[in-house]
């Protein structure tokens, strides 16, 4: 559905990402108007910067970050969001250095449970 960035060592949405959330917010409704019990993956990642447990926080505060915008602001039901950090463990791109492209949350619509 979308992602967010970040600053490094930040967890908080910069201004200009306001616009993107927002798209983020009107595809999720679209996909709750089609199927209410619809949950969707909130996931903070970091990039490989420092400690693994700081990166792992950091990740998880991001993706509570968004969620709470999507909340706050949208309108986007709590309980329809599932929000999880991933730390360094998914990178975009491969490196040890500071990588904006690996600072980042993303929102994907999460798959049924069987």
């Amino acid at each position: 559905m979308g992602a967010i960035g970040f600053a490094f060592g930040s967890d908080r949405i910069a201004d200009p990402a306001a616009g993107e959330i927002e798209a983020i917010a009107s595809a999720i409704r679209q996909a709750l108007e089609r199927d209410p019990a619809a949950r969707f993956l909130v996931e903070g990642h970091a990039d490989a910067v420092g400690p693994r447990g700081v990166n792992q926080d950091l990740s998880e505060r991001r993706a509570r970050a968004l969620a709470s915008a999507l909340s706050a602001r949208f309108g986007i039901p709590a309980d329809r969001l599932i929000v999880e950090g991933r730390g360094e463990t998914d990178l975009k791109i491969e490196t040890r250095r500071p990588e904006p492209e690996n600072r980042r949350v993303t929102v994907q619509q999460a798959p049924l449970r069987q």
